[in-house]
Parts: structure tokens; sequence; C-alpha cells
């Protein structure tokens, strides 16, 4: 069995985890601009939550969202802040059992995955409320780690915010080819040469021959 590395979480009263926001300026999320992150449910309010929502062993979960993608960001408008983190953590029920090499709960009824989908469902939730507008996530991964009691889901990416000026993407201006007029020629006339009448009716006297 592959041993998985166990992330180390800062405790709340609530036992949840806070979403952190980590870069070389160690800003908080009022700095960078998220939205500050919601106090933690009691236990009872997340047990009253999951039951609410009574998920199925073949339900299968779409979390609809335009700003977290596990692509990397091809946005220009969008330049990284940071790196955010996310943890959520769901109980097991301990009289199903545990399955460690699949990291699946085994019901009576078989294979059932509800816990892990819920968790991961609930983590998604959490990450997308503490984004604003400004802000999108690439290169989103999901670890998930464990102990006798409970399942961690734990989320992490790249934090993008959009810059102040959009980026335009320059718009190529299509170069005319000039078109040729043709050149009129104006034809030169050649001058003709003409006898003048004068000289047309003189006459050149024949000689006449001298008798000795």
């Amino acid at each position: 069995m592959v041993a998985r590395r166990r992330f180390s979480r800062k405790k709340t009263h609530g036992g949840d985890s806070s979403p952190v926001i980590v870069n070389v300026n160690s800003k908080s999320a009022e700095e960078v601009g998220l939205n500050k992150p919601s106090p933690p449910q009691s236990s009872s309010q997340s047990s009253s939550q999951s039951s609410s929502q009574s998920p199925q062993s073949n339900d299968v979960y779409i979390f609809p969202s335009e700003r977290i993608s596990t692509q990397p960001n091809t946005d220009a408008n969008y330049q990284e802040v940071g790196i955010i983190h996310v943890t959520e953590s769901s109980a097991i029920n301990m009289a199903r059992g545990f399955v460690t090499d699949v990291y699946n709960a085994v019901g009576a009824q078989g294979f059932d995955n509800t816990i892990f989908d819920s968790a991961r469902n609930q983590a998604l939730e959490k990450m997308n409320q503490q984004l604003t507008e400004e802000h999108k996530v690439s290169n989103l991964r999901m670890e998930v780690t464990n102990d006798p009691t409970l399942v961690f889901i734990h989320l992490y990416g790249t934090l993008l915010k959009r810059t102040e000026a959009p980026v335009e993407t320059p718009v190529e201006t299509p170069v005319e080819t000039p078109v040729e007029t043709p050149v009129e020629t104006t034809p030169v006339e050649t001058p003709v040469e003409t006898t003048p009448a004068s000289m047309m009716d003189e006459t050149v006297p024949t000689p006449v021959p001298v008798v000795k």
C-alpha cells in the first residue's frame, strides 16, 4: 500500500480548517481581495446539512464553476497571486468499517462513496465561496488523507487575479495593395515637311543646243 503524506492543518474552535492564502508576501485573504471565510459549522449543523442532502451511493457530483479549473491558465488578463488551499473533513461511520487501500467506506449494500463525494463537493464549495469576481483558480489538485474516524479532502491550486487593465489583443489591419492607374500618353506629332507652292511653280529652262 502506498503511503500518503498527511497535511498539517490549523484547528479552529469548530474542528474545521480555514482556507489559507500562501505566497511570497504571506498576505491574508482580505489583503489579496478574497471573500472572508465563513465561520465553521458545528457538528450538529454539518450533520443536519448532510442529512438534508441525502446523497445516494449512485449519485454523480458535478460542480459547475467558471472560476475553478484543473487546467493551466491561458487568459492573459489574469496574473498569479499565490497558492490557495482548502481542507474539508468528514466523519466516518465506524459501523461501516474503513478500507484504507481504496479510501472508501463499504456499507451493507456494497460500495458506498457518498462520504468522499460529499466531502469533495463541500471542499469545492468552500473554495468557491472565497473567490470574488476578480479571482480564478487554475491547476487545481486534490489529495485525500484519513485517520480511523475522519477523512480529509485537500484542495490546492494557483490563485489568479484579474489585472486592472485588460490586455487587448492587437487587431491586424489588412494591408491594401495600391491600384495602379494607367498613365495616358499624349502622342507626339511628327512635323511633315511641305514644299512651298512658289517652288513648285518654277520651271527649269531646258538648254538649247548651239549649231555652228
